[in-house]
């Protein structure tokens, strides 16, 4: 079956864990680098719904725990890929159902380290609710 691309006007979330950031620099360019980087669709499933989601299937506590999700607009990082300076980038978000989440999706292309930061910049933060 071929898998679909994310519509440009969806947004994703990109779940951030406590070995992907800092306090003092927030997250690492890694979280959108590497190819094939895991991403979800508040579109399908609601992030109130992601936090338990993602600590349940995902967060490996002490190490590797939760902290916040990023979100951005598909359209808009497709954008970045486009505008990028260094070497412009054609960007695509590929739906990826999974069993735990079937609002999974991925970032295909290994975005180089710059237009990764420019990406997290762009991002929405959201904090664990309290």
């Amino acid at each position: 079956m071929a898998q679909l691309l994310v519509p440009d006007q969806e947004n994703i979330l990109r779940g951030v864990f406590s070995n992907e950031c800092d306090e003092q620099r927030g997250p690492f360019s890694s979280v959108f680098t590497g190819g094939n980087v895991s991403v979800s669709r508040p579109k399908l499933i609601p992030l109130g719904q992601h936090w338990d989601l993602f600590r349940r299937h995902v967060a490996k506590p002490p190490r590797r725990v939760l902290m916040f999700f990023l979100e951005i607009n598909v359209g808009h990082l497709r954008g970045l890929g486009r505008d990028y300076t260094d070497r412009p980038i054609q960007v695509h978000v590929r739906e990826d159902p999974l069993s735990w989440n079937p609002a999974h999706a991925l970032i295909i292309e290994d975005l180089p380290r710059g237009l990764a930061k420019k990406a997290i910049r762009d991002s929405i933060r959201h904090d664990p609710p309290k």
